[in-house]
């Protein structure tokens, strides 16, 4: 019975999302805001919501309502002055308990700690959004655009919060979703925008988002590793690496033979977020403004990037394309907030949130190694090889190849789930990749001191007049230097009096899972009123437009 269990539960999860697919396609034409009240979709994002997680779920998803029910309390009656920590607690209490159960009694299908988890990240946030609204705060939101933004300043009704927390676009895999763009989805929608004239061949004209064409290619993709699973997964099983046969292969073999599991078992995360992402977009969630010749971008709230998970050149790329908004959340929960140990209480939180699994633990230990390598790697050499144009693609090629054999590295444990297992894999491999990192680490910075040179910012004169950087440093000539900052320095551009996001990132403060987002433009924070927007933000639409207000030293 248990085993049917294993097909059935699998199968009732990918009708569901297929289920919500056509739902949010019916819900994005006839409950439209110009069609129906705020009510109105609040509670058809409800209904359908818990409906769904009840078909799926059965009675395990007493548990989502239990912890909306906490939570929901806890936002109502805690003080304004420490709502966050409270609510924090509680749902991050309720989570462990879950999982504990998950680690007690193991299931081998689909389990409500995915939705948990979800859920936890986003009344989490909002509790935090809502003491950054309150008199309380301490937090000096003017040097925090993001966080002023998403700054509530009254809590939210019943109404409001049910379709928050059970909205089904987002309910079964995500992604997080702040309150600000919540509401803004519900009041207003993806707004037309105004294609530019180079793009028409004519004169500017406006433009309805439609989100089918991005839906059809996420669901394309979705099906496309769907099927990769299907086929090779029952010919080549994860539970293989620990058999005796395995074991008395060729070292070089057993690497491929990781390297394909490894990317079979990714397939299964871009298979679920990548239909996540198709039912936020086809609800009308996600428009993300036009590219510069004029195309819809419909990724605000994509929480996978392929290309990047799998050909990143470094850590950094990587963390950029997976998991976004959980990496969004550690970031405005944890880092924007704290001066002190950032990475630790980031790596603390993200083990929590996971689970209490000791290969969580092996996975965050050998990734944080990973990191700290391919910093002391790029911070020692880039410098050195930029110069030499003929082997800067082959540094290149070199990171990317290093950066994806770690990635696999780091995933074994994961998907294991098996700590002695993933002991005698790793023994297997001779504890290679952590023996070359400390290596490296300790090493490449004697035989390669890093260079401590400034590097200049070269802005236009008017540009330069309106430039100031993220701390103060005074601008000499459109070039900001920052005397501490290893010859990296972070500006914000003033448009009309503001100060917008961030143009140049530092990369010697991208670490870790939440460094890796600090400097980086957010992908979720696109509205049609109520924030500043850049020129060619305006011009577009959008947050960024192609090719990028954002750049990198």
């Amino acid at each position: 019975m248990h085993g049917e269990d294993d097909v059935t539960e699998p199968v009732r999860f990918l009708l569901c999302q297929l289920v919500g697919l056509a739902s949010a396609l019916l819900f994005r034409r006839y409950l439209r805001p110009a069609v129906a009240g705020a009510a109105a979709r609040h509670l058809a994002l409800t209904a359908l919501g818990v409906l769904l997680l009840h078909v799926c779920y059965g009675e395990q998803a007493r548990h989502l309502l239990a912890q909306a029910a906490l939570t929901f309390a806890a936002i109502r009656l805690a003080p304004a002055h420490s709502v966050h920590i409270v609510c924090l607690l509680v749902a991050m209490a309720y989570l462990s308990l879950i999982h504990i159960q998950q680690l007690v009694t193991p299931r081998r299908d689909v389990h409500i700690s995915g939705p948990v988890m979800v859920s936890t990240m986003k009344v989490t946030l909002l509790a935090f959004n809502i003491h950054d609204g309150s008199p309380f705060c301490k937090l000096d939101l003017e040097a925090k655009p993001e966080l002023r933004r998403l700054a509530i300043r009254r809590l939210p009704s019943l109404v409001e919060f049910l379709g928050f927390f059970f909205n089904f676009p987002t309910l079964f895999a995500g992604p997080m979703l702040d309150f600000r763009t919540y509401l803004d989805f519900i009041e207003q929608g993806p707004c037309s925008v105004q294609i530019p004239a180079q793009s028409t061949g004519g004169a500017p004209r406006l433009m309805t988002p439609d989100p089918v064409p991005a839906v059809t290619r996420k669901m394309a993709a979705a099906v496309f590793f769907a099927l990769c699973i299907a086929i090779l997964v029952p010919r080549f099983p994860l539970s293989f690496i620990g058999a005796e046969e395995y074991q008395r292969w060729w070292w070089p073999l057993r690497w491929g033979y990781v390297l394909l599991v490894c990317a079979l078992v990714r397939s299964k995360y871009y298979t679920v977020w990548l239909m996540a992402d198709a039912n936020c977009n086809a609800s009308g969630l996600g428009f993300n403004g036009l590219t510069l010749e004029g195309r819809q971008r419909w990724n605000a709230v994509s929480n996978v990037f392929v290309s990047k998970v799998e050909w990143g050149v470094n850590f950094r790329e990587v963390l950029e394309g997976w998991n976004v908004h959980t990496h969004r959340w550690l970031r405005l929960v944890v880092y924007e907030r704290t001066r002190r140990h950032r990475t630790a209480l980031v790596y603390a939180l993200s083990a929590v949130w996971h689970g209490f699994h000791p290969v969580y633990y092996l996975t965050f230990a050998t990734g944080a190694l990973c990191t700290q390598a391919g910093r002391t790697a790029h911070r020692c050499l880039w410098p050195r090889v930029q110069h030499v144009p003929w082997l800067c693609p082959w540094y290149e090629l070199a990171g990317r190849l290093a950066t994806h054999l770690c990635v696999v590295y780091i995933e074994l444990p994961f998907a294991l789930l098996d700590l002695r297992m993933a002991l005698v894999v790793y023994r297997s491999f001779y504890f290679v990749v952590h023996i070359a990192c400390v290596v490296m680490i300790l090493l490449v910075p004697k035989l390669f001191p890093p260079l401590r040179k400034p590097v200049p910012v070269d802005l236009t004169s008017d540009a330069a007049a309106h430039c100031e950087t993220a701390t103060g440093w005074p601008t000499n000539g459109g070039n900001a230097v920052d005397p501490q900052a290893n010859g990296s320095a972070s500006l914000r551009l003033r448009v009309n009096g503001e100060v917008s996001t961030n143009i140049f990132a530092n990369q010697s403060l991208s670490a870790d899972v939440a460094a890796s987002h600090y400097f980086s433009t957010d992908a979720s924070s696109n509205r049609c009123s109520g924030r500043d927007f850049t020129r060619g933000e305006r011009e577009l639409g959008g947050r960024e437009p192609a090719g990028g207000i954002t750049r990198r030293l």
